[in-house]
């Protein structure tokens, strides 16, 4: 079911059409069809929205902030390890 959510939601957003407009057309059920783009957008993966970022050497001292979809900021400095930026940053997959 999630999956199928997925892909109406993604087709909504490549339509181009309001959420109401889509909904009548693909006759969808407006409060299912918000309910589901509500529960979806609170639970992107890791790999989401996430892009390559390359400091040059002469910027090791560069400050980085990640903020979350909830809101919550995680400050860092660009001298941080791998393994610790991405222990920092997991978030363990719902079940």
């Amino acid at each position: 079911m999630e999956q199928r959510w997925k892909e109406i939601i993604a087709e909504h957003r490549a339509s181009g059409l309001t959420a109401i407009r889509f909904c009548k057309e693909k006759n969808i059920n407006k409060s299912k069809f918000y309910y589901w783009k509500k529960k979806l957008s609170g639970s992107r993966r890791v790999s989401e929205g996430f892009v390559s970022v390359n400091v040059p050497s002469r910027h090791q001292d560069t400050h980085f902030v990640i903020e979350y979809p909830n809101g919550v900021k995680l400050h860092l400095q660009s001298k941080l390890s791998q393994s610790l930026l991405r222990e920092l940053i997991y978030v363990e997959p719902q079940q």
